[in-house]
């Protein structure tokens, strides 16, 4: 169930994706764009990130043994390291649209929840 939302939501970001490179390559909002695409791009990874820890935690609890960590710190870190690169380039990406970017997936996947009921 977990693998079928993950892939619905990894072909909804590829989609998004596309039009963000598109958008990149084609308009004159290339920052806005580029952001969009970066933050779209790690916050799709941090949320297959969760969705293998996950996983991996209820097979650890249907075997009787301790849960492994969700992977918090790392999809934190992740994030500041989107951030310090945002910091480092401000003249190619926008923080508002990389903050953004970074939530869609999320977003996605509270929607695909109550569209599809999974």
């Amino acid at each position: 169930m977990i693998d079928r939302i993950i892939k619905r939501i990894q072909k909804q970001s590829s989609v998004l994706m596309v039009g963000y490179a598109v958008g990149w390559i084609l308009t004159s909002y290339e920052a806005w764009f580029f952001s969009l695409l970066i933050g779209t791009a790690t916050g799709l990874y941090s949320i297959r990130l969760l969705a293998r820890r996950v996983i991996k935690a209820g097979e650890a609890m249907a075997e009787g043994r301790r849960p492994p960590s969700l992977g918090t710190m790392i999809r934190f870190a992740l994030a500041a390291a989107v951030a310090l690169f945002v910091s480092r380039y401000p003249q190619h990406l926008s923080v508002m649209s990389v903050v953004i970017g970074l939530a869609t997936p999320y977003i996605l996947l509270v929607a695909n929840h109550f569209l599809h009921n999974d």
